[in-house]
């Protein structure tokens, strides 16, 4: 068969576990699902809308232009119908709770149906991907596979995080630094002699890209982020290795690293976000680690997301099935407009529906106080009692 430039189709989307919402219009590298994998469709050469010859991916999928690429030059070869199925150690992001996931190339007229795809020709992707070793304190080293070329899907809450983890440094790069090695050694001798340090996190922060009306406190570090228009980051915040969508509002003495935000998100003062996604509308007072906050949803402050369990490794649930954590370690999944109140800790790897709100025990929560009550004082069944020493 001769070489031909197919069309791709907008991705069919599917509820994303807990969060609320459609996988299309969830969060993927600082923007919609939909318009982001249009944008990675069209760098990957292919056009955009339907046509005798079309590639598609499975329900919920994401995927990179290296892979769309990949599997348009493979499939290429293949006379009909063709599915692609990704092998090798970055098969594990197109399988449970993430999958499955698969690419289609649709060739001729007819419907497209499940059995059609089911008797097409199958092709492998095999990508062996890079091993990194990610140092945990919790039980020493474990490793993570990453390749330009992924296939993830985002059923789960934990593979839309994965998917922008995952591509989170790439994305920056070509933001703050281009596509084009002439240009990018360029800008990173700017960037050095604009800090005036090899540092690479000093030149990181040379080299950030602000979008309209962005206001930084002079005591902020923010280094190597992308942050959109009328972003505001307060007194002695650090942001490192971010995307911060409009809107937003970074409060004195936070933290946030190596996490994508969405538009009108507000971390407030002292909160801490790491590893995480947080949709638009969010907000953070407390603690999260590899966590996703969908729309309006809200950790108040002394709350805490917890990232690890007692007795490694953690497991997300996915419908009646139980499915490791990659490191052995994942956050929580909280839904949209949900609110995790102060004081409240949530283990790791559970997953918390849209429009609930999370208190402490009664017994620890005061609610009445006589106005006789003087000294030492303790909280029983929500009431103020002398406390008995012993």
């Amino acid at each position: 068969m001769g070489f031909s430039i197919p069309s791709f189709l907008a991705p069919v989307p599917v509820p994303v576990t807990a969060l609320g919402i459609p996988s299309d219009a969830a969060l993927w590298e600082g923007t919609p699902l939909a318009e982001r994998q249009r944008q990675h469709a069209q760098t990957a050469g292919l056009s955009w809308g339907d046509s005798a010859d079309v590639i598609s991916l499975s329900e919920g999928a994401c995927a990179t232009d290296e892979l769309l690429k990949r599997f348009w030059k493979e499939s290429d070869a293949v006379d009909g119908d063709v599915v692609g199925l990704v092998d090798g150690p970055m098969r594990q992001w197109a399988e449970g709770p993430f999958g499955p996931a698969f690419l289609v190339r649709w060739r001729g007229p007819g419907e497209r149906t499940p059995a059609r795809a089911a008797a097409a020709r199958k092709i492998s992707l095999f990508i062996e991907g890079k091993t990194f070793n990610i140092p945990l304190a919790q039980n020493g080293d474990a490793t993570l596979v990453n390749d330009p070329a992924r296939l993830i899907g985002v059923h789960h809450w934990s593979g839309l995080l994965w998917a922008n983890l995952l591509g989170l440094a790439d994305t920056l790069r070509i933001a703050l630094l281009g596509n084009h090695w002439p240009g990018v050694i360029g800008r990173v001798l700017w960037g050095a002699l604009k800090a005036r340090s090899q540092d690479p996190w000093q030149v990181a922060g040379a080299l950030n890209r602000r979008g309209k009306g962005v206001r930084i406190h002079p005591t902020a570090v923010v280094e190597g982020c992308q942050l959109g228009d009328r972003v505001e980051v307060g007194p002695g915040a650090v942001l490192r290795g971010c995307m911060i969508g409009a809107d937003s509002r970074i409060e004195p003495q936070s933290v946030v690293a190596f996490s994508v935000l969405g538009e009108k998100v507000v971390v407030q003062r002292q909160g801490f976000v790491m590893f995480s996604v947080l949709h638009a509308g969010a907000s953070v007072g407390g603690s999260l680690q590899l966590g996703v906050l969908g729309p309006e949803a809200s950790l108040k402050r002394g709350a805490y997301l917890l990232d690890q369990s007692l007795v490694p490794p953690v497991f997300v649930m996915q419908g009646d099935q139980r499915w490791p954590a990659p490191l052995g370690m994942i956050g929580v999944g909280l839904g949209a407009r949900s609110v995790v109140g102060t004081g409240v800790q949530v283990a790791a790897g559970r997953t918390l529906p849209p429009d609930i709100q999370l208190v402490p025990s009664g017994d620890s929560l005061l609610r009445s106080i006589a106005p006789e009550a003087r000294g030492l004082l303790e909280v029983k069944e929500g009431k103020l009692h002398p406390l008995v020493r012993r």
